[in-house]
């Protein structure tokens, strides 16, 4: 139970500590008077606290085909996703947290992407060793997770990547390697990348914490 600091008129107020964003909260007051009196019935006072966004835009990404196994296209104004009849896969890795503090709680991350050329469903894997968006290419593609850890539709200009696992292992200190974006399928898609020259189009990951 706590006092409050300020006390003693028909005002009373006092600082709360320790509260999280994005979190409600529930607090149940009695007042008591100089004499003794106290009401006997606890006053409850609601509130949430607000849920802080960010956007982070200093983004890498590359994509790479298995018909010139040794082309970077890092540098490309666009990147794909096709699995046949060329095989397209996407690196994609933030250079920054956006300034999130270690070990912050995540409630949502999501990766933004622009199409332009509608697919079928594709899937997202963690990669698991450095790459360089302007060197990597297929045949010296870094280390992926076997499995992939979502799925996401492609049928909208506007893709949506699930990656709030991912960026809360990010910010409790594992190493950024960012995500490797695929298909088996023969319906692909193709994104407007980081150095397309509107920047409202360019990939982004919006953060809730």
């Amino acid at each position: 139970m706590n006092e409050f600091s300020i006390t003693g008129t028909t005002s009373h107020s006092t600082t709360i500590y320790g509260l999280a964003n994005g979190t409600i909260y529930n607090y149940y007051i009695k007042c008591q008077d100089t004499v003794g009196n106290f009401n006997n019935d606890d006053f409850t006072i609601t509130f949430r606290i607000a849920t802080a966004i960010i956007n982070i835009s200093n983004i890498d990404d590359a994509y790479i085909r298995n018909d010139v196994p040794d082309t970077n296209h890092g540098g490309s104004s666009r990147f794909l996703i096709d699995g046949a009849p060329v095989i397209y896969r996407t690196l994609i890795k933030p250079l920054d947290l956006g300034g999130i503090p270690p070990n912050t709680t995540i409630l949502k991350a999501e990766l933004v992407l622009t199409a332009y050329d509608l697919g079928s469903p594709a899937n997202a894997s963690k990669v698991l060793s450095t790459w360089n968006e302007n060197t990597v290419t297929w045949n010296t593609l870094p280390a992926i997770e076997s499995m992939p850890f979502t799925t996401f539709r492609t049928n909208s200009t506007t893709v949506i990547v699930d990656i709030t696992s991912l960026m809360q292992e990010w910010i409790n200190s594992e190493p950024i390697y960012g995500v490797l974006l695929w298909s088996f399928r023969t319906d692909g898609s193709d994104y407007r990348s980081t150095e397309y020259s509107i920047v409202a189009q360019r990939p982004k990951i919006i953060v809730m914490i």
